[in-house]
């Protein structure tokens, strides 16, 4: 293409999935999932994308398919294959994670939202996700994992639910954490409630409705124009009274909340100028705006979100020994005092 090209420092990210390289002050289309998307199946059929390009003169995507021959058609045996033979499936004994080819973790999320997350930012590690403890210790009898990590819902239940999972699978390391699913982080940060592109009807009536409030004006921060449209038909079908309010960066939404505050806010998490979480935090902020409802709307991948564990605890039914609670402990320092690295799958 002739477009603006894409800069050096975008270089290494240009192909992860919601990134858009550019000026983010303007206006941007699209989500930012084609190179991603288009680059996962040319992978997937073992061929390779790569890409050159000059700043403010263009850009150029190549990829390579292999060439296979075509196979020739095998013989039939029928001299020695009776048709009266009775032919069973043998069982494949389940290998130990020393035996396979990939690392396999086993993940105890009550929420089902975590190993979701793992399983998009990771190559080569297989995931298995389980919702309650009794269900990890089973799966680990059945076939040994390199980890088990537990997701408690409090930092405060994380202890008894490792010292659970200690007792029926000592032989395996633990890690307990304490992340949030999306709709309670969303929560957290202020938000009354948050919704995933493509927002269907019925989903959008029931946030609204579990508002509980009178609604006359709604604010609908988006810089999706199409998406702006659809939003809006969907809100005249709940009341076709509501005024609808329209901003497509974060700077026209906080000005919109300042002249005239609305009833409701529906806000996206992408927009050109700051983060949907930014706006939402200056909101909060403002004593005048901090009651107004937030409905959070979002297509980007859950990973991305800004969502944490206060706590990890790590357990070893074996114990720690000096020199591993010492190499353990040096590693965990070197990636807490790095910077957070930028959202990407992590290689197996």
């Amino acid at each position: 293409d002739t477009g603006a090209g894409i800069s050096p420092e975008h270089a290494q990210q240009i192909f992860e999935p919601f990134f858009q390289g550019g000026d983010r002050s303007q206006a941007q289309s699209g989500y930012g999932l084609g190179l991603s998307i288009s680059k996962k199946i040319v992978e997937l059929q073992n061929g390779r994308m790569w890409f050159e390009s000059t700043p403010a003169v263009g850009s150029t995507f190549h990829f390579t398919l292999p060439l296979a021959p075509a196979e020739a058609p095998l013989a039939r045996p029928g001299h020695w294959i009776r048709e009266d033979w009775h032919w069973h499936e043998r069982p494949q004994r389940r290998m130990g994670p020393d035996n396979q080819l990939q690392e396999r973790i086993v993940v105890c999320d009550a929420t089902g939202e975590l190993p979701a997350l793992f399983a998009n930012c990771s190559d080569g590690i297989e995931i298995i996700g389980v919702n309650t403890v009794a269900q990890a210790v089973a799966e680990l009898e059945e076939c040994p994992a390199h980890l088990l990590i537990v997701n408690a819902p409090t930092p405060q239940q994380g202890t008894s639910l490792t010292d659970e999972a200690r007792q029926g699978a000592p032989d395996t390391p633990i890690v307990a954490c304490s992340f949030q699913p999306q709709v309670q982080h969303a929560r957290t940060a202020g938000a009354a409630s948050y919704l995933v592109k493509p927002v269907l009807n019925h989903e959008l009536k029931r946030a609204l409705l579990a508002l509980g409030c009178p609604l006359r004006r709604v604010l609908l921060v988006d810089d999706d124009a199409d998406f702006r449209r659809l939003v809006t038909r969907m809100l005249s079908t709940y009341d076709e009274t509501l005024e609808v309010i329209v901003a497509t960066n974060g700077a026209e939404a906080l000005a919109a909340l300042r002249t005239d505050p609305p009833d409701v806010i529906l806000l996206d998490v992408m927009l050109p100028d700051m983060l949907g979480w930014e706006v939402l935090a200056h909101k909060q902020q403002n004593e005048q705006v901090c009651g107004v409802p937030v409905i959070m709307l979002s297509a980007q991948d859950p990973a991305e979100h800004p969502c944490t564990s206060p706590v990890l605890h790590a357990t070893l039914g074996s114990g720690f020994s000096i020199n591993k609670l010492l190499h353990c402990a040096l590693g965990l320092a070197s990636l807490m005092s790095k910077p957070e690295p930028t959202p990407g799958r992590v290689p197996g």
